[in-house]
C-alpha cells in the first residue's frame, strides 16, 4: 500500500551480513523474497563485515542480479 500511495522509495537492511548466517533466524528467511515480489522499490543492503567471499551469497539471497557494490578499506590504524 505504501508503494501504490508513493509513500515507500525503499527498503533498507542494515547490518545485511545476518542475512546470509544459516543460524540466523530461520523463519525470516525468505523475507526478502516475498518483499522483491510485493514491493518493486530498490533495496539497499548495508553492511561493514561482509567477505567478499559471501558477497555474492548476500546478493543471491536478495535477488539482487543488478547490484552496485561498494566498497571501501576497513582497516584502521591503532
Amino acid at each position: 500500500r505504501l508503494e501504490n500511495a508513493n509513500r515507500l522509495k525503499a527498503v533498507v537492511f542494515d547490518e545485511a551480513h545476518v542475512w546470509v548466517d544459516v543460524n540466523y533466524r530461520q523463519k525470516l528467511r525468505f523475507l526478502p523474497l516475498q518483499l522483491r515480489a510485493c514491493v518493486k522499490v530498490p533495496f539497499f543492503l548495508l553492511s561493514a563485515t561482509v567477505p567478499p567471499s559471501l558477497q555474492s551469497n548476500l546478493l543471491d539471497t536478495f535477488c539482487s542480479a543488478q547490484a552496485s557494490i561498494l566498497r571501501a578499506c576497513t582497516t584502521r590504524p591503532d
